[in-house]
């Protein structure tokens, strides 16, 4: 993995919700494994929204180690209200299955499986972003790996299709996220996440 700077919050995956997602990756590197990197299936996770990174800030590490400092109390603050609010509950999500647009990553993709998901999972996501305003479209997703920089042949591609679609067609996907493991995060890079604090840490206990 390419080093990728920055701080990120995200649901970890349960053993057994990763167990699934793991079936699905060891599908994935049995069609394509030459052109995958994949992601420890310990670190599989759903995101809930990015902070300041590589990506979305210039200046290198130090500006961005900057950026973090000052927005990390507020997001504490909103992490204990999250525990006092939605302390013990989860979020049921339906897979869609994987998919890729073919430059970068491999994801599965998910949606709310009920309204009332839906607004757990948009109140958590609104709360980060009043914090760290990202002004794009929210796709909740489990990345499973990254493609190498290679070009596919055309039945590589063809392959890499069939295959998607076989899992979204022969796999259970499905998850429910446990907002008590709701995690604020550094990353280094894709491959290493260091946990910082997180809902269940915060919550005040009576």
């Amino acid at each position: 993995m390419n080093e990728f700077y920055g701080a990120t919050s995200v649901i970890p995956l349960s053993d057994s919700d990763r167990h699934k997602c793991r079936i699905a990756q060891e599908r994935l590197l049995g069609a394509l494994e030459h052109h995958i990197v994949p992601l420890v299936p310990e670190t599989f996770h759903l995101t809930i929204h990015a902070f300041s990174n590589d990506n979305n800030t210039s200046g290198g590490i130090e500006i961005i180690q900057a950026n973090l400092a000052q927005l990390e109390e507020a997001i504490a603050a909103e992490f204990r209200n999250i525990a006092a609010r939605y302390g013990g509950q989860r979020i049921r999500m339906r897979s869609l299955g994987a998919s890729t647009g073919g430059k970068d990553v491999v994801s599965i993709k998910y949606v709310p499986a009920s309204e009332r998901d839906y607004q757990l999972l948009t109140d958590l996501y609104n709360r980060m972003e009043k914090i760290f305003p990202e002004r794009k479209p929210y796709v909740p997703h489990v990345s499973l790996g990254y493609f190498k920089p290679m070009k596919l042949e055309q039945d590589e591609i063809a392959l890499l299709y069939e295959t998607l679609e076989s899992m979204r067609k022969g796999l259970d996907l499905d998850i429910v996220l446990d907002v008590d493991r709701f995690v604020y995060q550094h990353h280094v890079h894709m491959n290493d996440f260091r946990a910082v604090f997180s809902v269940q840490q915060l919550a005040v206990v009576p």
